[in-house]
């Protein structure tokens, strides 16, 4: 963990104090305004968050819900797929690429350039590889995923913390020749618990066309 120096650390001290500040006219807006860019210009905070921390510091509305969301669904912005967000999980999304998250388990999907499967889930799991100390197969095969044709690979690794995670990897062939990819990761002792999620978002996936 990166430490703050001084400077940094008076900035968010003086945005702390003005978070819980009442609704009177407040003379250091300016340089309160300042020190929050300076953190965002840092890439201490979200762009979610400098928006929220400017508009309460000015007044103006605060920044609406992305659109993706609204439904508690994500919506690829190329229009490729749709993908349900399950009920108390959080999502991220940059560029088509959406992330679903609860406590230590995570699941990624991921739209590759592969025209098959297997290739796309490889491509996926090799470039994840050097993100754990050890990464074995095993389990894999071919399935079928909700009538579409896809591949699987189930893995064994321990990740950067140390942990010990049970991690699976889907390429499903998507209409037009593409493929989505779809990558889960949990700690082993709670995959049991985690996997209806899982399945969740897979059940959930609608490609554009169909």
């Amino acid at each position: 963990m990166s430490h703050l120096s001084v400077a940094t650390l008076a900035c968010v001290v003086l945005l702390a104090a003005g978070a819980g500040a009442s609704a009177q006219p407040d003379p250091n807006v300016a340089a309160k305004l300042a020190a929050l860019e300076k953190l965002c210009a840092a890439g201490l905070l979200t762009p979610q968050d400098c928006a929220q921390r400017r508009a309460t510091l000015t007044g103006a509305p605060g920044p609406a819900p992305p659109a993706a969301m609204q439904d508690q669904t994500f919506h690829d912005p190329q229009g490729r797929y749709t993908a349900r967000v399950p009920e108390g999980w959080k999502m991220a999304a940059d560029n088509g690429v959406a992330t679903f998250s609860a406590g230590e388990s995570w699941a990624t999907l991921i739209p590759s350039p592969a025209s098959q499967p297997d290739q796309g889930a490889s491509d996926v799991i090799n470039q994840m590889g050097a993100q754990y100390r050890t990464l074995k197969q095993a389990n894999g095969g071919r399935m079928n995923i909700d009538g579409r044709t896809g591949v699987y690979a189930m893995f064994q690794g321990v990740n950067g913390k140390g942990q010990s995670v049970a991690i699976t990897a889907f390429g499903i062939q998507a209409p037009a020749n593409h493929v989505l990819v779809f990558v889960s990761s949990s700690p082993a002792d709670q995959l049991n618990a985690v996997s209806p999620k899982f399945l969740e978002i897979l059940n959930s996936i609608h490609f554009a066309g169909e």
